[in-house]
């Protein structure tokens, strides 16, 4: 198959683009600028896209999985806002427009679980199910894309798949999880010893996987599914594997969860504090069962050979 890769130079992008060489398939990079690519379509930014000329780009493709995507954005949160919708709402249906005009039939959509919320409670688990509950603009506009795709599946006969994934850790990876382990890595002491919390997360690896098996699924069409490892970890866990990984023991030091949440609030940084000390679990089976997939990596072996890459 060919497939169109949308954000191929990311972090999630460049591993995907990867695995479906090794699999077979051809990859046509859709990126903002030259960057070297083998088959790279240079699109400028989707929200500005020349759709006919995408279209051209995307003549003869099989399938897209579109990745780019606006995920943090500094600044006053009125203009976060308009660049969270001009990337994510506007630049999806500019791209689903050049998709339709080329007879593109197969669309994966790497959205987010945070479409379904921030946090899950009393032994409920995020599934594709669920009435979405967005909290930031990231999500938000997420979801806004969402139903764009939805609308495109019923108007031009699109066969559609939208994952949602949790926070994704591997080789590359930045953000929260890039600046924990640099934390754990400087033997920064962390508050975390008595977060006994559920969260669920999933490596670069099973990610890519469980897109590739989006694109080539019949039974896949049309779903939204939610996707993991499979198996959910409480931040002191996480902590102390990432510790396991570096070949350092993490410092871990005890304070109350209470007492870390009111300390966030105090600090204009609630949020932030409920997404490290909250549940957050998602189920898995029904990706695994409409995706035939399986989840094969795992969390300790992916710590270690991401930041231990000699071994």
């Amino acid at each position: 198959m060919k497939i169109a890769v949308t954000g191929a130079s990311g972090f999630v992008g460049r591993e995907l683009s990867t695995r479906l060489q090794q699999a077979g398939h051809d990859v046509i990079p859709i990126v903002r600028r030259k960057t070297g690519l083998s088959n790279e379509v240079i699109a400028g930014d989707l929200e500005c896209a020349d759709v006919s000329a995408l279209a051209d780009g995307l003549h003869g493709v099989d399938g897209i999985a579109h990745l780019a995507a606006l995920t943090h954005v500094r600044g006053h949160p009125a203009d976060a806002q308009q660049s969270f919708q001009r990337v994510n709402v506007q630049g999806t249906q500019r791209l689903l427009n050049a998709a339709t005009a080329a007879g593109i039939k197969r669309v994966v959509y790497m959205s987010s679980i945070k479409v379904n919320g921030e946090e899950t409670r009393f032994d409920h688990r995020f599934s594709g199910h669920d009435t979405p509950s967005p909290e930031d603009d990231y999500g938000r506009t997420k979801y806004e894309a969402e139903l764009l795709i939805a609308d495109e599946a019923v108007t031009a006969g699109l066969q559609t798949v939208i994952l949602r994934p949790p926070m994704v850790y591997g080789r590359g990876v930045a953000g929260n999880f890039g600046r924990l382990v640099s934390a754990v890595q400087q033997g920064v002491p962390l508050p975390f010893r008595l977060v006994n919390n559920r969260r669920s997360l999933i490596s670069v690896c099973n990610l890519a996987d469980a897109t590739i098996c989006a694109l080539t699924s019949a039974k896949a069409a049309g779903m939204i599914l939610p996707v993991s490892d499979g198996k959910d970890y409480s931040t002191r866990a996480l902590v102390e594997a990432i510790g396991f990984a570096v070949g350092r023991q993490a410092r871990l030091f005890p304070v109350p969860v209470s007492a870390l949440k009111l300390a966030g609030r105090l600090l204009g940084r609630g949020d932030e504090v409920r997404r490290i000390v909250g549940n957050l679990q998602i189920d898995n089976d029904a990706a695994c069962a409409a995706l035939e997939w399986t989840p094969k990596d795992h969390l300790q072996p992916a710590l270690t050979r991401m930041l231990r890459p000699s071994r």
